[in-house]
């Protein structure tokens, strides 16, 4: 028999010959380097577990923030009128009203009463104007600034509306 493998034979009695076989030190080293590798890729994989849940939280805060900007300046845009209210403001537009209510984790967008987006974004710090003067509840407003807060650092964001002779005339 030549057999190049240097290990424990064990005498097997029903085939009546020797089978090569491993040492109890051998299965337990083997065992150790596997229990080892197994936590080496258990840690990494939590790592990258919450790197990705950070990441994936910085993205979701950055697209709500993307998606509040975009709404206000399409808005802005295509008003008509925006007069200030107690929460917010509301935008008048050729098919009715949009509702804007914000508030410190959320802003709220009701559009023509039908539907309400839901926008989770801290903001703060608002400050309407109309003609470069403060505006008080009721008054028109063409001018917005507010502080958006992505990951603690507030982002100061502006929306402006110029207004044609037309539709300040009511």
């Amino acid at each position: 028999m030549s057999n190049n493998w240097r290990g424990v034979f064990v005498y097997d009695e029903r085939l009546g010959r020797k089978l090569s076989a491993y040492t109890i030190i051998e299965v337990t080293v083997t065992m150790l380097v596997a229990a080892v590798v197994i936590g080496i890729v258990y840690t990494a994989l939590a790592v990258v577990s919450s790197a990705y849940k950070n990441f994936d939280k910085k993205n979701k805060a950055i697209a709500e923030f993307l998606m509040t900007d975009k709404l206000l300046k399409k808005d802005f845009l295509g008003s008509n009128l925006i007069v200030r209210s107690a929460e917010g403001m509301i935008f008048r537009d050729k098919a009715g009203l949009i509702k804007y209510t914000f508030g410190d984790s959320v802003v709220l967008r009701n559009q023509y009463g039908i539907r309400t987006d839901t926008l989770r974004l801290f903001t703060n710090n608002w400050t309407y104007s109309f003609r470069d003067a403060d505006s008080s509840t009721g008054d028109t407003i063409d001018y917005l600034r507010m502080d958006a807060l992505l990951d603690g650092k507030p982002i100061e964001v502006s929306y402006a509306k110029l207004y044609s002779a037309d539709e300040l005339v009511v």
